[in-house]
C-alpha cells in the first residue's frame, strides 16, 4: 500500500493510493474500488484494511489477482474541479470511481437534474494509459462521423482538457451491463448478440482493396518486429519469416477491408437487460478503418473462452484444434462476409501476427507498475504465439 509520486499540483498522483496484492497474472480477474471515506469510516482507521482482509478470506475471485484503490478528498476536489471547468451550468454528482489495469482512473458523473447527461471523466495515471485515452477519443470522432452505425453504440467524445497540469477526458456514458459481469447462463446469448452486431458493422464498412494495399498491410505488421531480436532466437526468426512469407503468397482473392475494433470481447460491449442486445461498445483506442475481416470475430471467441489468464490456451482449444470448424458463429460470419474457408488461415496467421504485435508494444512500454513479473509473462505469451505459428505452417 504506497502513494505514488506526489507533486504540488492537485492532480491525481497527490490522491490516488495503489494496492496490488499477488499481481500473479497479467489481467486482474476483478476491480474492487472504494470512494472517499464517509463519517462513520474515519472513525475506524482500520476499516479499509479489514474489507481487503475480508474480500481475500470469503470470495477467492478476488484473492488471484486484483487492483484495489482507495482517495483521499483532494482526488475527489479535482474530480469537482473539472466538473465545474467543463460543467459550469449544471449541478453534478460523483457517483463512483474505478482504476483500470492499464492505468485510467475512470469516474462517472450524473447531474442533480434529470435533463442533464451522465459523463465519464477518464484520467490517465501513466504514459500508457494518456497514449490510449488520445486515441479513443481522435479515434470516436473520426469514426462516428464516417461510420453512422456505431453512432448509437459509441461513446459521444465531448471534451479533454488540462487542469493543475493532470491530462482528463469526458465522454458520453452510456447505461448497459459489462460483458464481463454477466452470468454464465447468459454468456451464450451474448456472444450471439455480440457477432450480429459485429457483423452489421463489418457489412456496412465493407471496402474493396486492391493487392497492393494488402501487401502494404501486411508489410507494415512484419515491420512492427524489426529490431526485437532481443525477444527471441535464430528458429523463432525463422519462423517468424516463414509465417511472413506465407501471408504473401496466399492473399485471399477477393480482398477487403472493413471497420475494425481490435479489441472486441466482451469486457468492452455493454449490454441492455433484460434484452441482452449490444448497448454500447468501448475502447476504440486500437480501431482501424481499413482492418482485415474475421480479426475482431476471433478475438471475441478467444477471449469469452479463456479459461484461465492466458489466451493461449483459448487459441489452441476454440480456433486451431480441428473441432474449431464446427464453430457455429465463426462458420455463419464467413458465409455472411462471403470469406471461402480455403482462407481461414489466412487471417488466423494475420490474427497471430497482431497479437504478437500488441504483446511487443506492451512488453516495449510496460503495463501496471511491475514491470518484471509483466515483462516475463510477456514474453512467455510471445514465445508460445510463435510456437502455435509453427504449428499452422
Amino acid at each position: 500500500h504506497y502513494p505514488l509520486r506526489r507533486q504540488r499540483q492537485m492532480c491525481i498522483r497527490d490522491s490516488i493510493f495503489s494496492f496490488v496484492p499477488l499481481p500473479m497474472y497479467r489481467y486482474p480477474k476483478k476491480i474492487i474500488t472504494l470512494n472517499r471515506r464517509n463519517s462513520s469510516e474515519e472513525k475506524k482507521p482500520l476499516n479499509i484494511k479489514a474489507k481487503i482482509t475480508k474480500y481475500l478470506t470469503e470470495n477467492k475471485a478476488f484473492a488471484e489477482s486484483f487492483i484495489f484503490i482507495g482517495t483521499n478528498g483532494r482526488f475527489h476536489s479535482l474530480i469537482h474541479s473539472i466538473i465545474e471547468k467543463e460543467c459550469y451550468h449544471a449541478d453534478y454528482q460523483v457517483y463512483d470511481l474505478q482504476i483500470t489495469h492499464t492505468g485510467t482512473c475512470i469516474s462517472r458523473v450524473k447531474g442533480r437534474d434529470k435533463s442533464s447527461p451522465a459523463l465519464i471523466i477518464k484520467i490517465p495515471v501513466n504514459d500508457f494509459a494518456r497514449f490510449r485515452l488520445r486515441n479513443n477519443f481522435r479515434n470516436m470522432e473520426e469514426l462516428r462521423t464516417r461510420f453512422p452505425i456505431i453512432r448509437g453504440t459509441t461513446p459521444i467524445p465531448i471534451t479533454f482538457g488540462c487542469f493543475n497540469n493532470q491530462d482528463y477526458w469526458v465522454e458520453s456514458y452510456i447505461q448497459g451491463l459489462s460483458g464481463e459481469t454477466i452470468g454464465r447462463e447468459r454468456k451464450q446469448q451474448i456472444i450471439f448478440n455480440s457477432f450480429n452486431k459485429l457483423m452489421d458493422i463489418h457489412i456496412d464498412s465493407r471496402i474493396s482493396a486492391s493487392i497492393e494495399k494488402i501487401n502494404d498491410k501486411i508489410e507494415k505488421t512484419y515491420c512492427a518486429f524489426q529490431g526485437s531480436d532481443i525477444l527471441w532466437d535464430a528458429s523463432e526468426k525463422s519462423i517468424i519469416a516463414k509465417a511472413f512469407t506465407f501471408l504473401k503468397h496466399n492473399i485471399p482473392e477477393q480482398t477487403f477491408f472493413v471497420l475494425g475494433h481490435n479489441d472486441y470481447h466482451l469486457g468492452n460491449i455493454l449490454f441492455d437487460s433484460p434484452s441482452m442486445n449490444v448497448a454500447g461498445i468501448l475502447d476504440w483506442d486500437l480501431a482501424s478503418k481499413y482492418e482485415f475481416a474475421l480479426l475482431d470475430a476471433l478475438h471475441l471467441i478467444v477471449r469469452s473462452n479463456k479459461a484461465d489468464n492466458t489466451i493461449i490456451t483459448s487459441l489452441e482449444k476454440n480456433i486451431i484444434s480441428p473441432s474449431a470448424a464446427d464453430n457455429k458463429l465463426l462458420a455463419h460470419y464467413m458465409k455472411i462476409l462471403s470469406i471461402p474457408s480455403k482462407d481461414f488461415t489466412f487471417y488466423l496467421m494475420i490474427y497471430l501476427f497482431e497479437l504478437l504485435k500488441k504483446d511487443l508494444s506492451a512488453w516495449q512500454m510496460g503495463l501496471g507498475g511491475v514491470e518484471k513479473l509483466y515483462f516475463s509473462m510477456t514474453i512467455e505469451e510471445i514465445h508460445n504465439l510463435i510456437k502455435l505459428m509453427r504449428t499452422i505452417l
